[in-house]
């Protein structure tokens, strides 16, 4: 069930973004895939708008940038802080690397990028009268943010210092993974290193994945690829759910989940999981679709630990999201690119916009 979040407490996931090289091409096909619709394209920030799920923003899009037709496109994802300069020292205090400096986008908020000591790009939110995405638990909205990365404990202490998150180890198919949440809230996300045959995650830098909610994983699937996309595996069932991985039309990456099925053997995903890979129920019936996949139903894990230290849940599985980041510019803004090179994503244009 949809639920409405007014606004989104520091360090929590509460924005993401794709900059692309066709705004109406991209925005058919996430009409298609995960059912948006969108508000005007605003010429004041870009071409910048935001997609909406029953009237409510939940991601932004942005045509890309003269010139930068050939610069790689990826999902970004935005942290809230409500002190981004504060945000930023501490960000900078703590190993990370400015990559654009705190910058106001209007009335709507204020904005920056930073690349962690793992080298994966992160943006802060300070919101204004653009509060972040503001329904959840829906078709077509944000189900999990995860940060995928060679190392796991470097990235743990920077973010518990930097936002306070308190972890929770969990045992999925992936090397290491701890779920995480931020202080007075039960939302979070993940950390984590690709589990050595996910080619999608492994072969990519240190990165934040954004994964969006389907009411059906084994349909999206399918209006993926009859939308103009690509799947990057089979759809696979898992604890908490059934996870697609896909691409969309300028090649950015991103997950789904949808629910598991009724049929689903929670100890077969664990005898797989001790093979390093889930298994599906003996003897079920999949239905035609990509991968001959079936569907499955979500309970998605929100909750950690309050303090910062670490507990052991290894008989649960978490999301295994995807993509990411060029991370916003805002109007105005210079587009140089200078620094930006290596494993830190490519800012888009536009920045967040209003609602």
């Amino acid at each position: 069930m949809a639920e409405r979040v007014d606004r989104w407490p520091p360090g929590a996931p509460c924005w993401v973004d794709l900059m692309v090289s066709d705004l109406d091409r991209s925005q058919d096909f996430y009409a298609t895939v995960l059912g948006w619709r969108f508000t005007p394209s605003d010429p004041a920030y870009g071409g910048y708008c935001n997609a909406l799920v029953a009237g409510e923003p939940v991601a932004g899009l942005s045509p890309g940038l003269p010139g930068a037709e050939d610069d790689p496109h990826a999902w970004a994802v935005y942290l809230a802080s409500e002190d981004l300069a504060a945000t930023g020292r501490a960000a900078v205090a703590a190993g990370a690397r400015p990559v654009l400096e705190p910058v106001r986008v209007g009335d709507f908020g204020s904005m920056g990028v930073w690349a962690d000591p793992t080298g994966a790009a992160f943006g802060v939110w300070q919101p204004g009268r653009h509060t972040g995405f503001s329904v959840v638990g829906g078709h077509g909205t944000v189900a999990w943010c995860e940060l995928m990365t060679r190392d796991q404990r470097a990235a743990e202490r920077f973010y518990a210092v930097v936002f306070g998150y308190a972890y929770r180890e969990l045992g999925t198919r992936h090397e290491a993974y701890a779920a995480f949440t931020v202080p007075g809230s039960e939302r979070g996300g993940g950390i984590g290193v690709p589990a050595p045959d996910l080619d999608p995650l492994r072969e990519a830098p240190p990165m934040w994945w954004v994964c969006f909610e389907v009411d059906d994983a084994d349909t999206a699937a399918e209006a993926v690829v009859a939308a103009g996309g690509s799947l990057l595996g089979e759809p696979e069932e898992f604890g908490y759910g059934e996870l697609v991985l896909a691409a969309g039309p300028d090649g950015e990456r991103f997950a789904m989940t949808g629910p598991r099925s009724e049929d689903w053997d929670d100890h077969s995903w664990s005898r797989g999981l001790r093979r390093g890979r889930p298994a599906r129920a003996a003897g079920r019936q999949r239905r035609p679709g990509p991968g001959g996949s079936a569907v499955g139903a979500q309970n998605m894990p929100t909750t950690a630990p309050t303090n910062h230290s670490r507990t052991n849940s290894a008989t649960r599985p978490t999301i295994t999201p995807i993509q990411t980041l060029p991370l916003a510019e805002s109007p105005g803004r210079s587009t140089s690119r200078s620094g930006l090179s290596g494993p830190t994503p490519t800012p888009a244009s536009g920045g967040v916009s209003p609602a």
